[in-house]
């Protein structure tokens, strides 16, 4: 009867323990989701590109893939860095175009980011460079 007792015991501290050890992991996770749901509050579709550049207006466009391991390891550099900088950085997504992104606006790799001036593309950086690669960059479009 003993035995029976003691197992019953261990095994009920067993689940208590991974209940609690398994909560913080969660909340850890959620946050991180959260995280990296605000990374991306700025996405603009194909067609609200094309607005702003036959309004012909001033802008900078991170092109990107959520698959993209460079871009997984650059998003979390450029998109807070351009937020300090206050550069107003849209997003575009490719995987959810065709071709049509990449060919309109000669995208041979992700990420890529392109500074427009007038409608016209200004400036370009493109693959995983170093943060201050992107420091400079983001810095030469505000001259």
């Amino acid at each position: 009867m003993k035995k029976i007792i003691v197992t019953f015991i261990v095994i009920v501290c067993a689940f208590v323990l991974i209940i609690v050890f398994q909560k913080p992991s969660q909340q850890i996770e959620s946050a991180t989701e959260h995280k990296t749901n605000n990374l991306y509050k700025n996405e603009i579709s194909l067609k609200k590109l094309q607005t702003y550049l036959k309004n012909q207006e001033e802008l900078t466009v991170y092109f990107y893939q959520t698959s993209c391991s460079h871009c997984k390891k650059v998003t979390p550099i450029v998109i807070p860095m351009a937020q300090k900088l206050k550069i107003d950085l849209k997003l575009i997504n490719l995987e959810n175009y065709s071709e049509t992104g990449w060919d309109e606006f000669n995208i041979d790799a992700t990420p890529t980011i392109v500074h427009f001036k007038n409608g016209r593309e200004d400036k370009r950086i493109v693959g995983e460079l170093t943060e201050k690669a992107y420091e400079l960059w983001f810095k030469s479009i505000k001259e």
